[in-house]
């Protein structure tokens, strides 16, 4: 006897989630051909299972979890929008307020059954700090809306960790990786420097100029 309930009218489709292993396979491997995928998981079934099981964790849909969840490095993350509405959904939230004062944004909640509400605040000398004025893109762009994201996911991963489950926005994710490459760039140039320098004063590498980072 098996519990597989076919692809089929069985289930209305506005109400269909995967019901066994094998139908969660099917349903992958139909979906990562479709346009309507974000081309991160296009012809990845197996990415998009494990990113499914993530958002299921969390109450996401299939489809929901493919549109909020980027994995970066091995992580599950999510935009701070589909933060926000997670955590709207999840009744546990009283009120939320944004707002900028120049260049600082701030994020404050009031959480259900919390004497007091909650407030952080994002400035550009915090995103400097983080070298997030140089990365160009969105950050060049739009400065205030990506400083305000950055308050409100600080806001809400310490108020709501219990709905999030320790999810980080995507954006802080990338930026993580970015740094680390960075680094990693920078100690090879400066190791670089270091064998040009003997070599140029006739000298022999040291071990240390020669190893990796």
């Amino acid at each position: 006897m098996t519990t597989d309930v076919p692809l089929s009218s069985q289930v209305p489709i506005s109400d269909f989630r995967p019901r066994s292993f094998q139908e969660a396979l099917k349903f992958c491997e139909f979906i990562s051909k479709r346009e309507l995928v974000p081309i991160a998981y296009r012809g990845k079934p197996a990415d998009i299972f494990t990113a499914i099981q993530a958002g299921a964790e969390i109450g996401f849909s299939p489809i929901q979890s493919l549109q909020s969840l980027i994995v970066i490095q091995g992580r599950p993350s999510m935009y701070s929008d589909a933060m926000l509405a997670l955590v709207q959904a999840s009744d546990k939230m009283e009120w939320i307020k944004e707002w900028a004062d120049g260049d600082v944004a701030y994020c404050e909640s009031k959480r259900k059954g919390y004497p007091e509400s909650y407030m952080i605040a994002f400035t550009q000398a915090d995103a400097q700090r983080m070298g997030l004025d140089k990365k160009g893109g969105a950050w060049s762009a739009m400065p205030g809306r990506m400083r305000q994201h950055r308050a409100r996911a600080f806001n809400l991963r310490d108020q709501y960790a219990d709905v999030l489950r320790g999810m980080a926005i995507t954006e802080e994710l990338e930026d993580l990786g970015t740094a680390k490459a960075t680094g990693h760039a920078r100690l090879a140039r400066e190791k670089g420097d270091a064998v040009l320098k003997r070599i140029t004063q006739q000298q022999e590498p040291s071990q240390a100029d020669v190893a990796g980072p």
